[in-house]
């Protein structure tokens, strides 16, 4: 904490584990702790999503700055120009396949290719501006939006399905989603709070 002088702020975005680091996203750096020591890899900026493959981790910055770091070398490789010109906020990511990560905003939804390090603005069933995302560390995903827009995405499969949530056949505005669970003959529950 920034009590003991250890992080360069109390305000954690997210921690992400690997064999031999944990790297911590901060809302004035981004943090590696490894051995013992926490060294300050990018001072000064927001990061508030990490992606992991088996021999990279990529990271974005609430500017839209897309990290990319292999062994020791960290670098910015690709920029996502909407959320600095319309101060749009990061609100879920997640990947649905081993060359994808998913980067959804207040604004746009894009995908971040990891092997070429290019990001393009999203089409289709992943379009949902503003989506938050919940995972059950099984391979399925929960993305969702304030309107019943909803996406279940098993990654083992490469299978998703875009529904739409509604009360009384209404377009009722969901606020919430707190949890899902997919059970072995694929039956799907989703819990709300107020709904």
């Amino acid at each position: 904490t920034t009590e003991s002088g250890l992080l360069p702020s109390d305000d954690i975005s997210f921690i992400m584990e690997d064999d031999d680091a944990t790297w911590i996203g901060t809302h004035k750096g981004l943090c590696r702790l490894q051995n013992g020591l926490i060294e300050h890899v990018v001072p000064g900026a927001t990061f508030v999503a990490g992606h992991r493959t088996a021999d990279e981790h990529h990271l974005i910055s609430a500017g839209g700055d897309v990290w990319k770091s292999v062994g020791s070398s960290i670098s910015p490789v690709a920029r996502i120009d909407d959320i600095q010109d319309s101060h749009a906020l990061i609100t879920g990511t997640f990947s649905p396949d081993d060359r994808t990560w998913m980067i959804f905003t207040t604004t746009h939804t894009y995908a971040y290719d990891i092997h070429t390090a290019s990001v393009t603005r999203v089409k289709g069933v992943y379009d949902l501006p503003g989506a938050e995302v919940l995972g059950d560390g099984k391979g399925n995903w929960l993305v969702y939006d304030k309107h019943g827009n909803v996406v279940l995405a098993d990654t083992r499969n490469s299978w998703q399905k875009r529904m739409k949530l509604a009360v009384g056949g209404g377009d009722a505005l969901w606020t919430v989603r707190y949890g899902f669970v997919r059970t072995e003959d694929d039956m799907v529950w989703i819990t709300t709070h107020e709904n």
